[in-house]
């Protein structure tokens, strides 16, 4: 072996700490403890402050539950929801005076309409104010019979709370389109401050009837029935609001006419519904008190009796 390797051997066997890899890293711990003794961080608190603070905000909380189920339950005792709703509405007339003021404030505001003022604007369409036979009775024998018992829905419906005033009407003759605006008051409610469906219902059969009699010259509504009627209710129709019914009549032949259209909030554009109706020209069926009664007799006997087949079928 060569002199000089057996040199190295030696030295390395009396200096084994040759063979240590030395690395100094840029911090050490002393470093370390220094860097987090500069961090001031907050005292925490002592035993006797947590157990005073301890539960002193669910109590607070607990109050303010307790006092707001009281209240609640002693509104609630004494008041109804419909009652609360009258509160926070507006009171209706009770005499002509009051009535006639109610009527003007309403007229203001329908002016005021964007709407209003831009179909005023067009010169397609005639503005005209019509009830759209609202402040009528048809003349139907089973109305004319029951209107000396019973008053019918069409009598209250020009009342204040409900159209107090008359609908405003615009119409295009040449597109056969027509636009009526409505104001729909809070005695129309059937949940509180939503419209009834049932009523909407009603408005839009007679909206549709008139606007196609209007369009194609039929003089006489009376001669015009409704033979079927799609309603799709987008969205609830709150009461104290101005309703917009948008009509387009088309002829189907046969003395049978199709109005499609829709209703939408006056102000906000919102759209409340889809409607499609069939409205057939003719003379309607001799319509009495008996002739009622045997005919709803009749059904009665049919859905019984497929009643019973249906559950022999089943047995």
């Amino acid at each position: 072996m060569n002199s000089l390797a057996i040199r190295a051997l030696k030295l390395l066997a009396s200096r084994p700490s040759a063979l240590k890899f030395q690395y100094r890293l840029p911090f050490n711990g002393i470093d370390i403890a220094r860097h987090f003794n500069t961090i001031k961080y907050p005292p925490p608190p002592s035993y006797f402050e947590h157990k005073a603070n301890k539960g002193k905000r669910p109590r607070r909380k607990f109050r303010k539950y307790m006092l707001f189920f009281v209240v609640g339950a002693v509104i609630s005792y004494n008041y109804s929801i419909h009652e609360l709703v009258e509160m926070l509405l507006d009171t209706l007339p009770d005499n002509k005076l009051e009535a006639k003021a109610y009527e003007e404030k309403l007229e203001s505001r329908l002016q005021d309409l964007k709407v209003v003022k831009k179909l005023s604007k067009d010169e397609r369409f005639v503005q005209t104010r019509s009830w759209e036979s609202f402040n009528t009775i048809s003349k139907l024998p089973i109305e004319e019979y029951h209107s000396k018992k019973n008053p019918i829905i069409h009598e209250s419906l020009t009342e204040p709370g409900g159209i107090a005033i008359a609908p405003l009407v615009f119409n295009d003759a040449e597109n056969r389109e027509s636009h009526v605006i409505i104001h729909l008051g809070k005695r129309l409610a059937g949940y509180p401050l939503i419209v009834h469906g049932g009523v909407l219902g009603l408005m839009v059969d007679e909206v549709f009837k008139k606007s196609c009699a209007a369009e194609f010259g039929v003089l006489d509504v009376n001669k015009l029935h409704t033979e079927k009627s799609v309603l799709n209710y987008r969205s609830p129709t709150f009461v104290n609001t101005f309703a917009l019914f948008e009509t387009k009549c088309e002829a189907l032949g046969d003395d049978k006419y199709k109005v499609t259209g829709t209703v939408t909030n006056a102000k906000t554009h919102r759209k409340l519904i889809d409607a499609e109706v069939i409205i057939k020209k003719g003379k309607l069926p001799d319509c009495t008190e008996e002739t009622t009664r045997q005919k709803l007799a009749q059904d009665s006997k049919g859905r019984s009796s497929g009643r019973k087949r249906s559950w022999l079928l089943w047995a």
